[in-house]
């Protein structure tokens, strides 16, 4: 069954080129480890240049309640850079 996590983050008083470094860093790091993890997206709001949000998208037929252990990972280490909200979704039957 195919899920998402969604991790969004509002950047304070942060270089917001040196945050898309050590997201991207991160996430490749990630890629390579887990494997029903199909794909990451890292997206910015239109409008608010300080807002971006990181979409994993799974395969697995768990979708755990509190999300992957890498997306607990990723908001924890987000926390130190801003706001952080984290949700999981899963596909409609």
């Amino acid at each position: 069954m195919p899920w998402v996590e969604e991790i969004r983050v509002r950047v304070m008083n942060m270089n917001i080129i040196f945050l898309q470094k050590a997201l991207l860093t991160e996430l490749v790091k990630t890629k390579f480890q887990e494997r029903f993890l199909q794909a990451i997206r890292i997206m910015k709001h239109h409008t608010v240049e300080t807002d971006f949000a990181i979409f994993l998208e799974w395969s697995s037929d768990e979708c755990p309640a509190d999300g992957s252990a890498i997306s607990r990972q990723l908001a924890q280490i987000l926390a130190s850079y801003g706001i952080i909200h984290r949700s999981v979704w899963e596909e409609l039957k």
